[in-house]
């Protein structure tokens, strides 16, 4: 590892995750373990991709652990108290995906790795985790003929899409418009080139957003009027008050993140019901993040009459 790559692990303007919008869980346990893990694929030269796929993979087995879980519950066989191993086992491996998805990014920035294309594998990745541990616990329901269950999980999944989109939204909205990171959201029109697969997930990706994204575009306008209207300072002055009005709502928009859901699936399918986490998806997810658009709305405008 070198001096350089250490070093830069202790500037937060450089790899590290904007803290002021980060879960507790995040700042004090994943990414600590995240920046562990960095400095170890640094040291086999690993790519950030590798890392979102070595991820991708401990989530897949996530969802075989799940599945064996939920088959013990469910088969003929007596069900023993040793067969938890495997729940346990599932959570386990969900903590590493998480570790890794903290990870990516930061390899990404920390070696100037970043792309359109990267971030696309990385949220190919996280859902194809969440689809494995998905289809984990509700496949030995549907070989039993309840094949209800496979349109309720798919229900659940576009739900938990939506919501996913909406939240990532946000966070990429405070990195650009308060630190001046990435791409405009929403903004960004991928161009012409050879590699029109990634071209098109991309498209779709940010319809996705669009869907959740509220008034967002007309606020991105509204701002970028702003910024017009005041040449000399007006960059400056909406990155101030962007970071001192909006850390707070992402931290309430973080119930519907990932470290969220890991813990729902996991204690649901621990009680041994966990389709009972599709019904909390549907019914209580979603309109929090209906709720959280609204709110969403109400600071919007109010941050564009604070300006001075």
């Amino acid at each position: 590892m070198s001096d350089k790559l250490r070093s830069t692990l202790d500037l937060p303007t450089a790899g590290r995750r904007l803290l002021e919008i980060e879960q507790a869980s995040n700042r004090f346990f994943i990414h600590v373990l995240s920046e562990k893990l960095v400095l170890i694929a640094s040291k086999l030269s690993m790519t950030p991709n590798m890392v979102s796929l070595l991820g991708m993979f401990s989530g897949i087995f996530s969802g075989i652990c799940y599945y064996i879980f939920m088959e013990s519950v469910r088969g003929p066989s007596p069900f023993l108290y040793t067969d938890y191993i495997w729940v346990f086992l599932a959570f386990g491996l969900m903590i590493f995906w998480h570790i890794c998805d903290g990870a990516d990014g930061q390899l990404a920035r920390l070696t100037g790795k970043t792309s359109k294309s990267g971030k696309i594998i990385d949220g190919l990745c996280d859902y194809a985790c969440f689809a494995a541990v998905y289809f984990g616990i509700a496949l030995p329901d549907l070989f039993n003929n309840q094949h209800w269950i496979f349109w309720l999980g798919l229900a659940a999944g576009a739900c938990h899409a939506i919501q996913a989109a909406s939240y990532e939204l946000q966070r990429e909205e405070y990195a650009y418009w308060a630190y001046g990171r990435g791409d405009l959201p929403l903004g960004h029109t991928p161009q012409g080139g050879k590699n029109h697969l990634f071209s098109g997930l991309n498209i779709l990706y940010e319809l996705l957003q669009s869907l959740a994204a509220g008034r967002t575009k007309q606020f991105q306008v509204d701002l970028q009027n702003y910024i017009e209207n005041h040449p000399e300072h007006g960059r400056e002055t909406v990155a101030k008050y962007y970071r001192d009005a909006f850390p707070s709502l992402i931290h309430i928009w973080s119930f519907l993140s990932g470290n969220t859901r890991t813990l729902l699936i996991f204690l649901f399918t621990f009680a041994q019901h966990p389709l009972g986490y599709f019904y909390f998806e549907i019914a209580v997810m979603m309109p929090y993040s209906f709720f959280m658009l609204y709110c969403l709305h109400k600071k919007q405008k109010a941050f564009m009459r604070s300006l001075p």
